[in-house]
């Protein structure tokens, strides 16, 4: 006490990085309008967390709160939307129930069912030909953009 204190900060220099995440983001910007994608959460808050997740992977994200929400988005942007995410468990219209109307309108829309049950649980029901895709609640931003680049561009090369 008295005589001070002395502190040395060693962070990494990032420049190249903000440069690779700059170069990133204008690409995504002069990707087609084919990446836009549906978001179907009855739950603001996890509505607004993957809508922020997939605004920061550069896709164009239309939210709906509820099943009839969603369809009426859909019908307005349907040739635009090429992905949907989907809560199974809502309360006017079950994410089942929109995942077969939003196929009988656009057959080759992609779906990823996003839910907190387990995988059986969650696409029981829904048969053979059922959603592309399965992401389980909770999930990290990575695991989130693993499975929208796989759906809308293919697997990642090995």
């Amino acid at each position: 006490p008295g005589k001070g204190s002395s502190f040395h900060i060693y962070l990494p220099n990032v420049e190249e990085k903000a440069h690779e995440s700059k170069m990133e983001s204008m690409q995504a910007a002069k990707l087609p309008m084919s990446n836009s994608i549906l978001v179907v959460d009855d739950d603001p808050q996890i509505q607004a967390l993957v809508e922020s997740m997939l605004t920061l992977m550069g896709k164009q994200v239309y939210p709906a709160g509820s099943g009839a929400e969603a369809l009426e988005v859909f019908k307005k942007k349907k040739n635009s939307i090429a992905l949907a995410i989907l809560d199974i468990q809502m309360p006017d219209m079950d994410g089942k129930t929109l995942f077969r109307k939003l196929k009988a309108l656009k057959p080759e829309l992609k779906v990823l069912i996003s839910s907190g049950y387990d995988k059986a649980t969650a696409l029981e029901g829904l048969g053979a030909k059922g959603p592309e895709g399965f992401i389980q609640k909770p999930y990290w931003i990575n695991t989130l953009e693993e499975k929208v680049t796989e759906l809308l561009h293919g697997p990642h090369p090995t």
